[in-house]
């Protein structure tokens, strides 16, 4: 059995019918068109956000976590944070391999 590279990444996002109730999205890596970085530092459980995309692209070297904004062709954004650990080390490859 070959090992393959997985295509898709799944996110979560409130509902339109009920924003209490998170709705499971499955995005074709075919489809993402951007990757937004943005940085930020753990405070309390909480994330604070501290720059975005442009203003600190070595951010991880200050001590703060990289996480994405990510925009599909088909208009969707969604964050890597509700990506599981499998969907968000997919995500920095592909910022790594963009720089």
């Amino acid at each position: 059995m070959r090992e393959s590279e997985p295509t898709s990444v799944k996110f979560s996002i409130p509902s339109a019918a009920d924003p209490a109730v998170q709705t499971r999205v499955l995005v074709s890596l075919a489809h993402v068109v951007r990757l937004v970085p943005y940085y930020y530092d753990d405070s309390s459980g909480r994330r604070m956000i501290t720059a975005v995309e442009g203003e600190l692209r070595q951010g991880a070297g200050h001590g703060l976590k990289r996480s994405f904004f990510i925009h599909d062709a088909l208009g969707g954004q969604y964050d890597s944070a509700t990506a599981g650990p499998s969907g968000q080390s997919l995500l920095e490859r592909m910022w790594e391999q963009s720089a």
